[in-house]
């Protein structure tokens, strides 16, 4: 239940400096450029207002409302009215250009009338509907039980929170050539010269595919979009287990196995023989790929080719297993944006340790995985609004948007409605995000610990069901099983305070071994911690490392011995007072440890923190901007008061033995 919240000032360790003003003490750990950014933070540390027919008339007078509430720029899109047909619309969004460029504001552009993305806000199936999406429906009533159908009816194409609209089949490359026609190269022939420049990137909102029934959105909203037209719903369709199709998928299987698909569809729906399951982790792995290939990864390629950087969030981030039929390999998607993203619906910072934490790690992994460090969140209080408690309070927003970034999240685009507060409220805001930024932006996450991700297991394990995937229990018990096991052990790890990422079985691919470690991109791991019921793959750079030593523990239902291990491994701050409610986030820049701790809870934390070894430490509040030096501790020990809701960063000094590679 939500309670009653209010702004407070962050605890501090010892006599704060006045904001702005170098910390008092000696030995001051940090750059004076860390500095300057803290103080003003600029426009590219600060986040980005999502906008849609953003058109008064007068864009530069909006606009600088929103620059003077801290905004460091826009996602935004041509008016929705004649979306992509009207000549008056495009100027219109030149205006809206030529006034975040008069005003030093970036541009991010949201590729479609409303959502999911894919659609060319309905001209792809306009101009050819052959492209729609295709699922192999399964009727276990019938005697022929197979029937290739058009996927609409019981999808997210009918049941979302926009617009009633049939879809494209993203792994089909003729509708996602036709979306990019419509869409991004209609952009750039009209703004090309502000590509790589005042333009950064495409925002790609949810793509996914056709062939699962996420259940019907509130009625509220059920209501409001049959007021608001689309696509008719034939309510004759009948809701059955689907998988996806495509026009060449059966050419596509037999390339790669050598074997007729067709006559083991059946394996597609039920069956539990090592043959089945075989069936269903092929097939899941082709799909998968062919969605990466085929859609991310042909946006990702016209993105490059243009001078822009690809970005977007997926659909069901939360969920273990619906990930499988909306889109294959969530991480290995993710892998194809230049800056993978999520989507937090809530602003309730408890979501950290109840679920957020994956929604957060998926993409900030895939940027582990592919060297990069930006990472995105799509952050709003549409579920508080929805649920009748009126806007997020500002603590609860700034909590939310600490326990992201010390995920890795350094880029918030924003759904709030900035007219529900008032101007200082949302500069207030958007300076705590300026100021997170300018330390965590150029610094380097550094976890120690890989929790293994079963997308392989549950691809051999996933039967799909009529019935909505959130509200039916897997099928296969198997798969209960290994969701369970994950979701209890990520849990585990946010709750006892040890960094850790998430790593695929195709992750292992390109991992590498140094010094005890397994590297993958930029991150090095001395411990793999493995769900019950899942199986590490046969990489040999793995393999090779699990030989030499390397350390791969398995759940066994015990957490305290799973704590024991991991926890020296961490090199994070300990508590001496174990606390649920915080959150810790570990990185590494210039050679200096960064330690970000956020209490998401709603009492505040008094106790000790041991930190990674002795040595000079300075306190910086991200919330007041107030900076102070922790004195020097022969055991590294502090004292740690932290209010609820608030978070501090902790930065050493360079050097010292464990602490930088």
């Amino acid at each position: 239940m939500r309670t009653a919240l209010t702004t407070v000032l962050a605890a501090v360790l010892l006599a704060a400096a006045v904001p702005g003003q170098a910390a008092e003490g000696k030995g001051h750990t940090v750059t004076e450029e860390w500095r300057k950014c803290w103080e003003d933070p600029a426009p590219g540390l600060r986040p980005l207002q999502i906008t849609h027919d953003f058109y008064s008339g007068r864009p530069i007078e909006e606009l600088a409302k929103l620059k003077e509430r801290g905004l460091g720029g826009v996602v935004a899109n041509v008016s929705s009215q004649d979306y992509l047909r009207s000549e008056e619309r495009w100027r219109e969004f030149g205006d809206l250009l030529a006034a975040c460029r008069k005003l030093g504001l970036r541009v991010w552009i949201y590729d479609e009338d409303g959502y999911p993305s894919g659609s060319a806000g309905g001209l792809v199936l306009k101009d050819d509907p052959e492209y729609e999406a295709l699922a192999l429906a399964f009727d276990e009533t019938k005697s022929d039980p197979f029937e290739l159908r058009r996927a609409y009816e019981h999808t997210h194409a009918a049941h979302n929170f926009h617009l009633r609209r049939r879809f494209p089949n993203l792994i089909d490359r003729r509708a996602v050539r036709s979306f990019t026609k419509k869409t991004h190269d209609a952009y750039y022939r009209r703004f090309g010269s502000d590509f790589g420049g005042l333009i950064e990137a495409f925002f790609t909102d949810e793509p996914s595919l056709m062939d699962v029934n996420l259940g019907e959105v509130p009625p509220e909203v059920e209501r409001a979009l049959e007021k608001r037209g689309g696509d008719p719903v034939d309510p004759s369709v009948k809701a059955l287990p689907l998988v996806p199709w495509v026009y060449d998928l059966e050419t596509r299987y037999r390339e790669r196995h050598h074997v007729d698909l067709l006559a083991l569809r059946r394996s597609l729906f039920e069956g539990d023989s090592p043959r089945d399951r075989q069936v269903r982790q092929r097939f899941w792995t082709l799909i998968g790929d062919l969605f990466a290939e085929r859609c991310v990864g042909a946006l990702q390629t016209w993105c490059h080719a243009h001078g822009v950087a690809s970005s977007g969030h997926m659909l069901a981030e939360e969920s273990l297993i619906a990930k499988i039929p909306l889109e294959g390999n969530a991480l290995e998607n993710l892998r194809r944006l230049d800056i993978p993203g999520m989507d937090m619906l809530s602003s309730n910072p408890r979501l950290a340790a109840e679920g957020g934490w994956l929604t957060a790690l998926l993409p900030a992994s895939a940027a582990i995985h592919t060297g990069n460090r930006r990472v995105m969140t799509e952050i709003s209080d549409l579920i508080e609004q929805m649920g009748g408690m009126g806007r997020a309070e500002p603590a609860w927003m700034r909590a939310a948007a600490a326990w992201q970034a010390a995920f890795g999240v350094t880029e918030f685009t924003l759904y709030y409605d900035p007219n529900r507060f008032s101007p200082a409220e949302y500069r207030s805001y958007t300076d705590y995000i300026g100021r997170l930024n300018a330390v965590l932006r150029e610094a380097r996450p550094d976890p120690r610990v890989l929790l293994y991700y079963p997308t392989a297991d549950l691809m051999a394990e996933y039967l799909p069901a009529a019935a909505p995937i959130f509200s039916a229990e897997p099928k296969s018990a198997s798969a209960r099983e290994l969701i369970a096991s994950f979701g209890r052990l990520g849990g585990m790890l946010v709750r006892h305070q040890i960094p850790f990422a998430l790593a695929d079985s195709r992750a292992f691919d390109f991992a590498r071994r140094a010094e005890g470690r397994v590297k993958i991109g930029y991150g090095e791991f001395e411990a793999i911690l493995v769900p019950r019921g899942a199986r590490l793959p046969n990489s040999p750079e793995l393999q090779a490392w699990i030989g030499e030593g390397g350390r791969v523990l398995h759940d066994s239902g015990g957490d305290q011995d799973l704590v024991e291990v991991l926890g020296p491994l961490a090199l994070g701050a300990r508590l001496d007072a174990p606390s649920e409610q915080i959150v810790l986030g570990r990185f590494v820049r210039e050679d200096r440890p960064v330690l970000l701790l956020v209490n998401i809870g709603d009492a505040s934390y008094e106790g000790q923190v041991t930190l990674p070894r002795p040595g000079r430490w300075e306190r910086w509040d991200p919330t007041s901007g107030r900076i102070s030096v922790l004195p020097e501790s022969p055991q590294g020990r502090h004292k740690l008061t932290l209010p609820a809701l608030e978070a501090v960063l902790l930065i050493g000094e360079a050097g010292g033995e464990g602490l930088s590679r």
